[in-house]
């Protein structure tokens, strides 16, 4: 989570309204799916928040190296990553 803040937070327009970053994710053998963006969407539950052209921010689990990637450009591998909860919302 701390990953994702550093590299997001700074270039978040606040347009969109408070950044957030979730403690709920996804993971597979090698990677954490981070879920960021606006705190209507990821903590409140306000579904018009979502935003629809943003990557998905990926954590390698080994080296910590982040990847950025378009769902579309990698469905199945995303769908089927397996949902983590870090701690409470």
């Amino acid at each position: 989570m701390a990953i994702c803040t550093r590299e997001k937070a700074p270039g978040w327009d606040k347009r969109q309204g408070e950044f957030y970053v979730s403690t709920k994710g996804y993971e597979d053998a090698q990677w954490w799916l981070v879920q960021y963006g606006p705190a209507a969407w990821l903590r409140d539950g306000d579904r018009s928040r979502v935003p629809m052209d943003q990557p998905v921010f990926l954590v390698n689990k080994e080296s910590g190296k982040v990847k950025e990637v378009v769902y579309l450009e990698d469905p199945d591998t995303l769908a089927a990553m397996q949902p983590v909860k870090a701690g409470k919302e």
